[in-house]
């Protein structure tokens, strides 16, 4: 049985029209083409959250709650091997119990998640998208996640948190997203 991609929509409590935001993402890209837009942060900023507006259901359809990618294991289905390539990165951190780390670009935490329950450490998944936060907060509630995991909706650039407050960061495919890749590990490293 065929499902519609639109139908997964429907029942969603969404803060906008999804009609609305295409519009509005379509006049940006226009806008962007002709070379009206500035360019600078707060734009490259709008297009994007625009943009994960429209498409963090669909990828949580079909890619499920963890939005990256990982190598597979002879016998391991993409479930496992991105639990897998989750684990070894709490592992590689030296994650435990009583320690905090930072997950910048979290996403709707899956992979915050996952790494909490395998750890026993409390994640603060940090993400300047309003819609996958809220999503991120749903699905940890769910979980009963939520003395573990927590979100904050601010851009990863400019946490504010206390200089030394967590004792690791991680982010996962989301460094790319960056318009300035030295300010990330700036931002992690406090310089």
């Amino acid at each position: 049985m065929s499902i519609k991609l639109s139908s997964l929509l429907k029942d969603k409590q969404r803060p906008v029209s999804v009609a609305q935001t295409i519009c509005e993402y379509e006049d940006r890209y226009w806008q962007a083409k002709r070379g009206e837009l500035e360019g600078g942060q707060s734009d490259f900023q709008k297009f994007a959250n625009l943009y994960y507006d429209l498409v963090t259901d669909f990828y949580e359809y079909g890619w499920g709650r963890s939005f990256h990618f990982a190598p597979r294991d002879a016998g391991e289905n993409f479930k496992e091997s991105l639990s897998r390539h989750e684990h070894r990165l709490a592992q590689t951190l030296g994650l435990g119990a009583g320690m905090v780390a930072a997950a910048l670009g979290c996403g709707i935490g899956g992979p915050a998640m996952e790494i909490a329950r395998f750890s026993g450490a409390r994640i603060v998944g940090v993400n300047n998208n309003a819609y996958q936060v809220e999503r991120a907060r749903a699905l940890t509630k769910q979980a009963g996640l939520n003395d573990q995991v927590e979100y904050v909706h601010e851009d990863y650039l400019h946490v504010d948190a206390p200089d030394n407050s967590f004792d690791a960061t991680y982010a996962i495919e989301s460094t790319c997203y960056a318009p300035d890749k030295v300010s990330v590990y700036g931002e992690i490293f406090g310089y």
